[in-house]
C-alpha cells in the first residue's frame, strides 16, 4: 500500500474531528512489523500478536490505528474486533478493514501539532492497547462521526484543493479573489472526484458563489477558464467579468 504523505497538523485534525473513538497499537520492534499485514483472501488487515482484547471500544463502532514510528507510518481503518492467534495462546489479532496508510512527513519536527499527535500515538506506559476519545463526554457514546471510506474522501478533497490552488496562484480564476475562506476547488465540467479526477488539471479555484453557478450551468467558461457566458438572471452580478470576444 502506498502511503498518503501528510503533515502532523493535518493528521492531528483528522484525529480531532473524525478518527474517534479509536484503539491504538504501536510497533517498536522492526522484527515484528510483518505482524500487521494484509489478508488478501478476506480483504482485511490483521494487526498483531496482542495479549487480551480492547475493552474501551466495540467492533464495528470504532477506528483501529497502528503506528510504526521508525517509518513514520500510521495505519488507520475500521476496527472489526479480534480473532485468536494460531496456535491458541491467549493472544489475538485485531481486524481492520478499509485501511489507509499515512506517512507523517514532519514527524521529527518540534511543532505543537507534532507534540499533540505524539501524545495520542505514543501514550505513556507499557500498555498493549491505548485509546483515543475526542473528549471525556463522548467516550462510549455511539460510534465515530465517520467511517474510513468518508475519511478517505475528505483527504482526497483536501489534496485536490491544495493541488488546484497551487497551480492557479491561490486565486479565483474569474474574479481573482484571494480570500481563502471564500474560495473552493471546483471540478471542471466533465470531471468528477468519484472517477478519480483529483489532479491539479481537473479543477480550478472559484469563489463559492461562482462554483454554485457553474454546477448549475448558469455560467460558462472557455478552455482558458475565462467567463464567456452568464445566465440573464445573473447578469447584474457577474456580467462585469465576461471576457469580450476580439
Amino acid at each position: 500500500m502506498n502511503p498518503i504523505q501528510i503533515d502532523a497538523a493535518e493528521l492531528l485534525s483528522l484525529f480531532q474531528t473524525v478518527l474517534w473513538p479509536a484503539v491504538i497499537t504501536k510497533n517498536i520492534d522492526p522484527k515484528a512489523e510483518d505482524r500487521f499485514h494484509y489478508d488478501q483472501q478476506n480483504n482485511r488487515y490483521l494487526n498483531g500478536n496482542w495479549s487480551g482484547t480492547p475493552v474501551q471500544v466495540s467492533a464495528g463502532s470504532a477506528f483501529g490505528i497502528h503506528f510504526v514510528e521508525k517509518k513514520k507510518l500510521v495505519y488507520a481503518g475500521d476496527y472489526q474486533g479480534v480473532e485468536a492467534c494460531e496456535p491458541a495462546n491467549g493472544r489475538n489479532k485485531l481486524i481492520f478493514t478499509n485501511v489507509q496508510c499515512y506517512e507523517v512527513v514532519d514527524w521529527e519536527d518540534a511543532s505543537d501539532a507534532q507534540s499533540a499527535l505524539r501524545a495520542i500515538l505514543k501514550q505513556d506506559g507499557a500498555v498493549t492497547y491505548s485509546y483515543y476519545m475526542r473528549s471525556s463526554d463522548d467516550a462510549g457514546q455511539g460510534g465515530p462521526c465517520f467511517r474510513m471510506a468518508e475519511v478517505k474522501v475528505r483527504l482526497q478533497q483536501s489534496a485536490f484543493r491544495k493541488a488546484v490552488f497551487a497551480k492557479n496562484n491561490f486565486k479565483c480564476v474569474v474574479t481573482h479573489c484571494s480570500v481563502d475562506a471564500l474560495l473552493e476547488a471546483a471540478h471542471l465540467p466533465g470531471k468528477s472526484w468519484q472517477d478519480g479526477d483529483n489532479g491539479a488539471d481537473d479543477g480550478i479555484p472559484l469563489r463559492a458563489d461562482l462554483h454554485r453557478a457553474l454546477d448549475a450551468n448558469l455560467i460558462m467558461l472557455n478552455t482558458n477558464h475565462q467567463l464567456i457566458y452568464v445566465d440573464p438572471c445573473l447578469q447584474n452580478e457577474y456580467g462585469q467579468y465576461i471576457v469580450k470576444a476580439n
